[in-house]
C-alpha cells in the first residue's frame, strides 16, 4: 500500500471495454421492483448491493442516471458501466453525457484493490470523494475519488471534479499496478499537499490517454505528483492548474506536474497556462537527480526556450475558450497544436475528449481535442468560411457554408466540429394546451435552445417579444401508468422541460420529443424555437439552427375533436365533454386513450401524472372557465423583458 512517508502522486482515467460473456446486472436509484438486479425493472438500487452480491467474473453491471453513494470497491475482472436512462438492452445505446451517473463522497469514493485489465469503471461522474485526516497512518489519506492498488483497472469516459484530499491525490491515487484512463476528465479537484488530480508512486505504471486536466490545484503538483515506477500521457491537455504557495524547499512548484521520481513521459500533449507561485519555476518540474520527465511531439509553456525532445513547441495553443468556468479546450482554427502530434500514432480505434475520431485529417493534433475539417474537404482553411479564403482547396461544393460570429476565423460548427440539423417540428403535428413540443434533432453540440414568444392571448399581449431557454430536461414516461422513470424504452420516453432565465447549453442530440411547459406557455400562443451558440471570443449570441415555429391549441382543456372510427382525433378548438371523457379515460389507464402528453392539462405539475386535478380541470374548461392558472411570471415577465 502507499506509505505516507514516502512522496505523493497522481491521478487517472481510462478504457473501454471488451465484450463480456456473463450476466448483466442492473442499478437504477428509482427502480421499485424486487431488487434482484435481474432487469431494469427489478433492479438494485444501489451500487453497493450489486457489488456486494457478488458478481462473477465476465460480468457487466449497468447503473441508470441518478446519484449513488460512494464508498465502493471494485470486484477483479467485473465492469461497472453508467450512462444509462434505464431501457437499453445494448450497452452501445448508453449515452454518459446525456445520462449523468453520479458516485458521491465518501473516504476513497472508489477502491480498486489488486484488479486486473479487465475490470472496468466506464461512465461515472465521481465526486465528492475525500480522504480520512492526515492523523490516519492507512492508505486511506490518498485518492479521494479514487485509491488504486496494485491494480490495471480500466477507467473510461469517467469525470472527476470536486474531490479533496487532506494530503495526495485528491482524485487518483495510483500505488503500485499499471491501470488505464482514457477520455477523461479532471476538474477543479485540490489536495492539500501534492497532486491536485491524481498521485503516484510505489512502482505504479498508469497510463492516461485523450484525457483533460483543468482547473486543479495543490501545494506542489497542481495536476500531478509523481513518484511512481513510470506515468504516461498521450493526447493530453493540461490547463489552468495551480501549485499554491510554497511549504517548503520543493513546494510551489510543478503547477501542473511534480516528478518526485521515477520517469514521466509525454506525447502529443499540451501543458499551458497552469500557474506556479514560486518565482523562476515552471509548470513541470522534476526533483533534481530523481525526476525525470521526457516528452515528444508537445508543446509545453516555458519561460523561454522549448523542452528538449522530438518535435516540442512552445507556442500558444489558442484554446477555445480557456475559462475554467467554460472548460472549453478545444483548438481553435490555427492553432499551432494542429496535425504536428507523432506523425507514427494513427489514433486507431480512439476518439478524442469530445467523443469526435482522434485524427481528423492526416496527422494527430496535440492535446485532448481533435480539430475536425467539418466541411470535410480534407483541409483545414478558411474554406468553410468563403469559397475565396486561402490557404487550400475552396473548390464550389461545401465552401462558403460556415459562419463567423467572433470573426475569428473558426467556422462555427467547427468549434465543436459538428454539423447541427435544425430542431424538427411537433411530432405529428399535434399542438398542445399547457405546453410546445419538438424534437431537438441532431444538433452534435452544446447549445442553448431559446424560445421567443411571438404572440400570447388577451390580457396577455405585454409578454410578446419575451426571449427565455429550454433548461435541462427531465426524463418521463408516456406509457399509460402513473409512473415516473424507468420507462420502458425509447419509443415509450419523452422529455419535460421549464424555461429557464439564464442559456442552458446541453448536447440535445439523445433527447427525443422535448415538451416545454411554464407559466410562458399559454393556450393559444405561438412560440420560436432556436439553437443558439454562444462560443465566440465576444461572447456574443449567434443563431445555430433555423427558427421553428409553434403554437398551442387555441382553448384550454380542448385535448380532442372526439372519439371517431375507433380513434381520438386532433383537439377541434372547443373544450367539452368530449375532453372531459378523454382525460377520466387516461385517469382510468384505458388503452385506448388518448396520450398522456394530450390528457395532462394540469397548470401545476404538468408532464407527470394524469390524476384528478385534470379531470376538474377539463371539467371547468367545458364549462366556460377560461384560464385556471395565473399569468406569466418567470424572469419578472412583462413588456417583452427576459434574457436575450
Amino acid at each position: 500500500m502507499c506509505n505516507r512517508a514516502m512522496w505523493p502522486g497522481v491521478l487517472c482515467v481510462l478504457v473501454g471495454a471488451a465484450p463480456s460473456m456473463g450476466a448483466t446486472i442492473y442499478v437504477d436509484a428509482s427502480a421499485t421492483g424486487g431488487g434482484a438486479g435481474a432487469d431494469w425493472a427489478n433492479a438494485y438500487t444501489t451500487i453497493s448491493a450489486a457489488l456486494n452480491a457478488p458478481p462473477q467474473a465476465g460480468d457487466e453491471i449497468w447503473v441508470a442516471a441518478g446519484t449513488y453513494a460512494g464508498g465502493i470497491s471494485l470486484v477483479n475482472q467485473v465492469a461497472l458501466y453508467g450512462g444509462f436512462a434505464g431501457y437499453e438492452t445494448n450497452r452501445s445505446q448508453r449515452a454518459p453525457r446525456a445520462n449523468l451517473t453520479y458516485i458521491n463522497g465518501g473516504v476513497q469514493a472508489i477502491k480498486s484493490i489488486d484488479d486486473d485489465a479487465t475490470t472496468i469503471l466506464s461512465g461515472f461522474v465521481i465526486t465528492g470523494g475525500s480522504t480520512a485526516p492526515v492523523t490516519s497512518t492507512g492508505s486511506d489519506t490518498y485518492g479521494g475519488g479514487m485509491y488504486l492498488e496494485n491494480s490495471s483497472a480500466r477507467i473510461d469516459q469517467c469525470v472527476f471534479t470536486a474531490n479533496t484530499s487532506q494530503s495526495l491525490g485528491a482524485a487518483v491515487a495510483v500505488c503500485g499496478g499499471s491501470p488505464s484512463f482514457e477520455n477523461c476528465i479532471f476538474h477543479g479537484n485540490t489536495a492539500t499537499w501534492s497532486g491536485g488530480a491524481a498521485y503516484i508512486r510505489d512502482e505504479g505504471t498508469p497510463t492516461f490517454l485523450n484525457s483533460l486536466f483543468y482547473d486543479n490545484q495543490a501545494m506542489e503538483g497542481g495536476a500531478i505528483a509523481s513518484a511512481g515506477a513510470g506515468t504516461t500521457f498521450i493526447n493530453c491537455t493540461f490547463a489552468k492548474n495551480k501549485a499554491l504557495e510554497p511549504q517548503n524547499s520543493v513546494s510551489g512548484r510543478g503547477g501542473a506536474i511534480w516528478d518526485g521520481g521515477g520517469l514521466v513521459v509525454l506525447r502529443n500533449c499540451i501543458i499551458w497556462d497552469n500557474e506556479v507561485n514560486e518565482a523562476g519555476t515552471e509548470s513541470i518540474y522534476n526533483i533534481p537527480s530523481s525526476g525525470t520527465t521526457t516528452a515528444t511531439y508537445s508543446n509545453i509553456e516555458l519561460t523561454s526556450g522549448v523542452w528538449p525532445g522530438t518535435a516540442n513547441i512552445n507556442a500558444d495553443p489558442l484554446f477555445l475558450n480557456s475559462d475554467p468556468a467554460v472548460g472549453n479546450y478545444q483548438l481553435r482554427y490555427g492553432s499551432p497544436s494542429i496535425d504536428v502530434g507523432d506523425p507514427s500514432d494513427d489514433g486507431a480505434g480512439q476518439t478524442d475528449i469530445d467523443g469526435d475520431a482522434r485524427v481528423s485529417n492526416t496527422v494527430i493534433d496535440m492535446g485532448s481535442g481533435e480539430f475536425t475539417d467539418c466541411n470535410s474537404n480534407n483541409v483545414v482553411d478558411l474554406c468553410d468560411l468563403s469559397c475565396s479564403g486561402g490557404g487550400g482547396n475552396c473548390g464550389p461544393t461545401g465552401c462558403g457554408t460556415s459562419a463567423d460570429c467572433g470573426s475569428n476565423g473558426i467556422p462555427d460548427e467547427s468549434e465543436s466540429c459538428s454539423v447541427a440539423d435544425a430542431p424538427t417540428n411537433e411530432p405529428n403535428g399535434v399542438k398542445k394546451n399547457r405546453y410546445v413540443s419538438f424534437v431537438p434533432g441532431n444538433l452534435g453540440r452544446h447549445v442553448a435552445l431559446r424560445v421567443t414568444i411571438q404572440s400570447l392571448p388577451s390580457p396577455f399581449q405585454s409578454f410578446n417579444g419575451t426571449k427565455m431557454w429550454v433548461a435541462a430536461p427531465v426524463d418521463t414516461c408516456e406509457n399509460g401508468a402513473f409512473t415516473t422513470p424507468p420507462c420502458s424504452g425509447p419509443s415509450d420516453t419523452f422529455w419535460a422541460a421549464r424555461l429557464s432565465c439564464d442559456p442552458v447549453y446541453l448536447d440535445w442530440s439523445s433527447y427525443g420529443t422535448v415538451h416545454v411547459y411554464d407559466d410562458e406557455v399559454l393556450p393559444g400562443g405561438t412560440y420560436a424555437v432556436q439553437a443558439i451558440d454562444c462560443l465566440c471570443d465576444t461572447g456574443t449570441e449567434t443563431d445555430f439552427s433555423a427558427s421553428l415555429q409553434l403554437r398551442t391549441v387555441g382553448v384550454w382543456g380542448d385535448v380532442t375533436g372526439g372519439y371517431v372510427g375507433g380513434a381520438w382525433t386532433a383537439p377541434d378548438g372547443i373544450a367539452d365533454i368530449a375532453d372531459v371523457t378523454a382525460v377520466q379515460e387516461r385517469y382510468m389507464n384505458y388503452s385506448t386513450a388518448p396520450t398522456k402528453a394530450r390528457t395532462d392539462i394540469d397548470p401545476d405539475v404538468p408532464n407527470r401524472l394524469v390524476n384528478i386535478s385534470d379531470l376538474f380541470t377539463a371539467l371547468d374548461a367545458s364549462n366556460g372557465t377560461p384560464y385556471p392558472y395565473n399569468g406569466p411570471t418567470s424572469c419578472g415577465g412583462g413588456g417583452g423583458g427576459g434574457p436575450e
